[in-house]
């Protein structure tokens, strides 16, 4: 993944925190880089993912910024299972935080349009979260791969399903 975005990572992080940024040199080349925790589980591949995102979707191609942020949370989710990384209730509550977060920070510096995306993908967490607390949930779950309008267009639902795989 980090050949195929030209993508260097400066730092392994300690911690489940990441950052991305791009260095663009005076002779044209631009530098691809990350910081991210080392992909273990499926948080710290989650948040490894999301900061790839960020190279793969193009850094100011989403205005405002919580909307870019809504993308690249949506393309580590997407990517996820094709990797064979489970979405898990932790995973949920972190996009649903970090989107709670940029949106946040957005309106208090003067956001007056709040991107429909960003509420439906906030909302499609916290429905998830909610339906997986009421019928108590491990660490990791199954996702049921119905239709979705919220953090994925490839269809992870926020209805959670036995556990098993099979849905409910």
């Amino acid at each position: 993944m980090l050949a195929a975005y030209g993508i260097r990572v400066r730092k392994w992080r300690s911690s489940t925190s990441g950052v991305a940024w791009q260095v663009f040199y005076r002779d044209g080349t631009t530098s691809r880089l990350i910081e991210s925790p080392r992909p273990r589980g499926p948080v710290s591949a989650a948040v490894f993912l999301h900061e790839v995102g960020h190279h793969a979707i193009g850094f100011n191609t989403y205005k405002p910024r919580c909307l870019e942020e809504y993308h690249a949370w949506r393309f580590a989710l997407e990517n996820m299972p094709q990797h064979g990384i489970e979405i898990t209730p932790r995973v949920r509550k972190r996009v649903r935080d970090s989107l709670r977060y940029a949106l946040d920070k957005a309106i208090r510096r003067g956001l007056r349009n709040i991107p429909a995306e960003v509420l439906a993908c906030i909302a499609e967490q916290e429905l998830w979260l909610a339906q997986a607390d009421s019928i108590g949930t491990s660490k990791s779950a199954s996702i049921n791969d119905a239709g979705s309008n919220g953090c994925t267009s490839s269809g992870v639902s926020p209805t959670p399903t036995n556990f098993t795989g099979n849905p409910s």
